[in-house]
């Protein structure tokens, strides 16, 4: 489990790894972006995914992407 990113050679901008808020993000600085990259296992309790999701520091620059295909139960009208 985990997450990575592929950068080829030839990409124009400098790529820096960030401080991650935990172990399913990777944070990572792109010019004046900031990506951040989640994969969110399904075995996640609804508890654990809000712990996660609230730790993540969100900025007008900020874009979330990744595997969010955890249960959310009522949250979305998910049924297991």
């Amino acid at each position: 489990m985990g997450v990575s990113a592929l950068v080829s050679l030839s990409f124009p901008y400098p790529v820096h790894q960030l401080p991650s808020p935990n172990k399913y993000t990777l944070s990572l600085k792109v010019g004046p972006l900031c990506f951040l990259c989640l994969y969110l296992p399904p075995s996640l309790s609804c508890s654990d995914l809000m712990t996660i999701l609230s730790s993540l520091p969100i900025y007008p620059s900020t874009i979330l992407c990744g595997d969010f295909n955890a249960r959310l139960g009522d949250i979305t009208g998910n049924s297991v």
